[in-house]
């Protein structure tokens, strides 16, 4: 059996990783805004002591708002950055589902027309690569048909020299 080849270059795709790691970042500087209002809450509840608080209607109440908005600004920020991510996942997912699908349209036999993804999406150099290699089958299944259609000089099948000579 053969030895598993590793890897040795990390950022092979500098478009869909750089813009994965740029993602990752964003909810990093988001989260850390989400820790630095946790922080301010701790010093709030901590400055005072926690037996004033208890005492202090004004300050409990301050406190018990920005614990709420806190609270709510989790909820929130949440399911918008499962939506952000969803949304980035889907300029590589989508092109690829599409290219499996058309691939497998063309492997059953299928004439398939060229393949274009949406602006914005990742991979359209793989389309062109796709449409490149169908235009080659095209072409060669069209050689092809033309050869076995047209009768032999002796009104035999073609001869396996010129069925080669398509390929």
């Amino acid at each position: 059996m053969a030895a598993k080849q590793q890897r040795k270059k990390q950022f092979v795709d500098p478009v869909v990783q750089g813009a994965l790691i740029a993602q990752a970042v964003r909810y990093w500087f988001v989260s850390l805004a989400m820790v630095g209002m946790l922080a301010m809450i701790g010093w709030t509840m901590a400055t005072p002591g926690f037996a004033t608080l208890a005492n202090d209607p004004a300050t409990m109440s301050a406190v018990l708002s920005t614990v709420a908005f806190a609270a709510l600004a989790a909820v929130v920020v949440c399911p918008i950055a499962l939506y952000d991510l969803m949304r980035m996942s889907h300029r590589f997912t989508g092109p690829m589902l599409r290219l499996r699908r058309v691939m497998r349209q063309s492997a059953a036999g299928d004439r398939v027309a060229p393949i274009r993804f949406r602006k914005g999406d990742f991979w359209h150099e793989l389309a062109e690569a796709f449409n490149g290699m169908q235009g080659r089958i095209n072409e060669l299944e069209a050689r092809l048909a033309e050869a076995e259609s047209r009768p032999s000089s002796d009104g035999l099948e073609p001869h396996e020299s010129e069925l080669q000579a398509v390929g």
